[in-house]
């Protein structure tokens, strides 16, 4: 028995979220396992959003080093409205 491409497996779990109030998908793997690729493959056609959270906010934080630990749940926020 095979398994689905990761594309797949994340599309085909798309669906059950829509009961839910939050939304996020977070795929967790190991470093260069091809996560992003397969996160934007199984976007392609659909009218999901992509947001790569770490990268997104590393670089709104970079610019105030004192204020970060309280900007950082408001800027999450503004990435990933409800």
């Amino acid at each position: 028995m095979t398994m689905d491409p990761l594309p797949h497996r994340i599309a085909a779990n798309i669906p059950a979220l829509g009961s839910l109030y939050h939304r996020p998908v977070l795929v967790v793997g190991p470093s260069r396992s091809g996560k992003i690729q397969a996160l934007r493959a199984a976007a392609d056609g659909h009218d999901w959003r992509l947001v790569n959270v770490n990268l997104s906010l590393s670089e709104q934080l970079l610019s105030s080093l004192r204020t970060r630990a309280l900007r950082a749940s408001r800027l999450l926020l503004d990435l990933c409205p409800p």
